[in-house]
């Protein structure tokens, strides 16, 4: 999945998300947004592998994952430890 932020450093903030297909989603609403408390520091405090990083709950619209169509739809996407890009998943709202 690629992410398209907005912004710069911590102000950046997800505007667009695509899929392998070539489906674009537009974030039109930022709902939460969690950052494990060790994300940014260096040396011995890095994030462990396979724990989460970061999670943005957004609502998005366009064609919808995991459903046919376009529409409104809440997702959740995520990083974890080891830095291998974002993961998508349907989120209640």
């Amino acid at each position: 999945m690629n992410v398209q932020f907005t912004g710069w450093r911590q102000d950046a903030k997800p505007s667009r998300i695509g899929d392998h297909e070539g489906r674009v989603c537009v974030v039109e609403r930022i709902v939460d947004r969690w950052e494990h408390p060790n994300r940014g520091m260096s040396g011995t405090d890095k994030i462990p592998y396979g724990i989460e990083a970061e999670r943005w709950r957004l609502l998005v619209v366009g064609p919808l994952p995991y459903r046919r169509g376009r529409g409104e739809q809440h997702v959740a996407i995520r990083s974890f430890g080891d830095g291998a890009g974002w993961y998508l998943l349907v989120d209640q709202p």
